[in-house]
């Protein structure tokens, strides 16, 4: 193998696929896409319902964790993040949601040309093969498979039936036409099985020469010549080795790693690097700003009908011949997702649009599942998510050896108009376990618990409860301000020949879940590059 490429990506996550994907549709442009993680060929990677086992592994997770002491009574947070082919597309909950067009809108509005919601519509479509929906707001012709739940479980009925007696609309497509109201999400599944970035849209070309693929491949620094990238220095099977780019380095490493390699190859800022003596090449004050996340509290009731999954040492051998079901037929619980309905929601009606969204389970959580005492017990819990906080965190570095995880602060709720929305969103999500729907099963409400009612109380609950659901962007931010990162190219500013493409250039977090976004700018990205090299070939 050469080590010389027109295009190296780093990062084979939801953005990586895709680039690899259409920069190697021309059979001239040599591509090398290097993922720091194993391939994702696993059985709890490619069953819908190992999202449980996966949140949990060392093997396919970065199982990153805040910085302690930093806020919500000194917590230390989890931060799981996609390690493997397919990046947190592998180990996702599979929910396929856009946001809102005003999101993209917002984007554009800020400088950012060519990023509103009619652009960017057009390449949520140019990515989608819907099965269900065929009409203005969807595509049929893409490569990521999705669909509306196969036959729901009872419970994600029973959040819907809620919803309308709290006298929320019926959505039958929170990416249609309005994204208000409940019902069932969309998911990202083909034929009983996960269908992530890589089975969309790398496997599906593999058989092309002129892409290579290198699994277990860290990458710990940039090379430049001057302030142009020419390639990278990476580490895989106890080998340092290096690749160079003819055209572009790509940087697709995810919001927590792409701002750490910036900085690690002396993009950033001075102060930082200097901390860290790490020879300054380009001073860019944003590198690792602007953090955003969804925070969110769970509610968590038991029931009194074991209609639930427990996670329990009796359930779990209850749950051995569903896994050889599916993997002798596709069929049975693993080919579920463990989140089918939900819904978006405004925390008060002078909202403009839904700031809260709703995400319903059937089964206990506390902690993001570290809480076992909880998961034994039949019960449900609703995710009520924050979805556009006002709070930002940073991404620094512990040192300057790239094998050290990034110091990641998400300062969550540090702003007070955040504990307020998350507070009335906890309110309206707790009316909707009350109705009629629950009766013949509700319990008891164990989290945050039946006695914790007045807002002095909540906001105190809120430091000790409160998380986040997995929605990290806007370290490398796309503008034209001073803390800016990438313009709306997704060029590095000062630096040549380096782009970054993934969830970090996201000035402003989406008001959703963030996967089909990211695939989205990844294909504007890989748009915006072919476009570039086709102008300079007519010249």
């Amino acid at each position: 193998m050469t080590d010389n490429f027109d295009f190296i990506i780093v990062g084979g996550g939801s953005a990586g696929c895709l680039l690899a994907n259409r920069l190697s549709a021309n059979p001239a442009y040599k591509v090398l896409l290097l993922e720091a993680g194993p391939s994702d060929d696993a059985a709890m990677v490619k069953a819908p319902l190992g999202t449980f086992a996966l949140y949990h592994s060392a093997k396919f997770n970065w199982k990153f964790w805040s910085k302690e002491g930093e806020g919500l009574n000194e917590r230390q947070i989890f931060c799981p993040q996609g390690k493997t082919l397919g990046g947190s597309s592998a180990i996702n909950a599979m929910i396929y949601a856009r946001g809102h067009r005003e999101d993209y809108d917002h984007w554009q509005a800020l400088g950012n040309r060519g990023w509103g919601y009619d652009e960017m519509l057009r390449h949520f479509k140019a990515c989608e093969y819907n099965e269900d929906f065929d009409n203005d707001f969807h595509g049929s012709l893409g490569e990521l498979n999705v669909q509306n739940a196969v036959i729901p479980h009872p419970h994600s009925e029973r959040l819907i039936l809620a919803g309308l007696q709290a006298g929320y609309p019926y959505n039958p497509d929170f990416n249609g036409e309005s994204q208000e109201g409940v019902g069932l999400y969309q998911l990202t599944i083909k034929d009983g099985q996960r269908c992530s970035a890589a089975h969309a849209f790398l496997q599906p070309v593999k058989h092309r020469q002129n892409l290579t693929w290198i699994t277990d491949a860290r990458v710990s620094r940039i090379h430049f010549q001057g302030k142009c990238a020419t390639g990278v220095t990476y580490h895989s099977r106890g080998e340092e080795k290096q690749a160079f780019a003819a055209k572009e380095v790509i940087i697709s490493a995810g919001t927590f790693n792409s701002a750490k390699l910036l900085m690690l190859s002396g993009i950033g800022p001075e102060e930082e690097l200097a901390r860290h003596n790490i020879p300054l090449l380009h001073a860019l004050p944003g590198v690792g700003r602007n953090l955003q996340e969804h925070v969110d509290i769970v509610i968590a009731t038991t029931s009194k009908i074991p209609d639930t999954m427990p996670i329990s040492f009796g359930g779990l051998v209850k749950m051995v011949p569903e896994f050889f079901r599916y993997l002798k037929r596709r069929q049975g619980a693993f080919c579920k997702a463990v989140t089918e309905s939900g819904g978006f929601i405004r925390s008060n009606p002078d909202k403009g649009r839904p700031n809260i969204q709703l995400q319903g389970t059937n089964a206990m959580f506390n902690k993001h599942g570290f809480d076992a005492g909880i998961l034994k017990h039949h019960g449900y819990s609703l995710h009520v998510t924050l979805l556009q906080p006002k709070s930002r965190g940073e991404v620094r570095l512990r040192s300057d050896n790239y094998l050290d995880n990034p110091d990641i602060r998400l300062n969550l709720l540090q702003h007070d108009e955040d504990i307020k929305d998350l507070t009335d969103g906890l309110r309206l999500g707790r009316e909707i376990l009350a109705q009629d729907a629950y009766r013949e099963h509700c319990r008891q409400e164990v989290y945050p618990g039946a006695d914790i009612q007045s807002d002095e109380e909540i906001a105190e609950m809120l430091k000790d409860k409160a998380c986040h659901v997995y929605h990290p962007v806007g370290t490398c931010k796309m503008g034209h301000d001073d803390m800016a990162v990438v313009d709306d190219c997704l060029r590095v500013h000062g630096i040549d020949n380096l782009r970054v493409i993934d969830a970090s250039v996201m000035p402003v977090i989406v008001s959703g879940n963030t996967n089909a976004p990211v695939m989205a700018i990844a294909s504007k990205g890989a748009e915006l590059i072919l476009q570039t090299y086709r102008q300079q070939l007519a010249l």
